[in-house]
């Protein structure tokens, strides 16, 4: 019988091959990554890659998916802080423009 893992743990591994991957695909780009590259990389076997993804391009689309909820601005907030309509499309341009130009992580080649 398989030994029981905790869902922390599998959360932990996941994060794991994710930034491996994301390691790798700020490195190499997207197409020329491969899955060996990201078992390489992570030191996870292919088996407990293959337990939460299925290749690349879903880790791919995981990693983007959750820079994009790290990237979501609370829009009420905005609305509520007293900003008019020009005014919160200011600010919201003002943040965008200071992510693009903070691009820290290199993943703009790689999408």
């Amino acid at each position: 019988m398989a030994p029981i893992v905790s869902d922390e743990h599998k959360e932990e591994r996941k994060l794991l091959i994710l930034q491996a991957a994301k390691e790798v695909f700020i490195k190499k780009g997207y197409n020329a990554t491969t899955i060996q590259d990201i078992i390489n990389h992570s030191g996870v076997s292919r088996g407990g890659v293959y337990t939460y993804f299925q290749n690349t391009e879903d880790i791919f689309i995981e990693i983007l998916r959750r820079r994009d909820l790290e990237d979501k601005w609370n829009l009420e907030s905005i609305y509520t802080s007293g900003k008019t309509n020009w005014g919160a499309l200011t600010f919201l341009l003002e943040q965008i423009e200071k992510n693009i130009v903070s691009q820290s992580n290199l993943l703009i080649p790689a999408i």
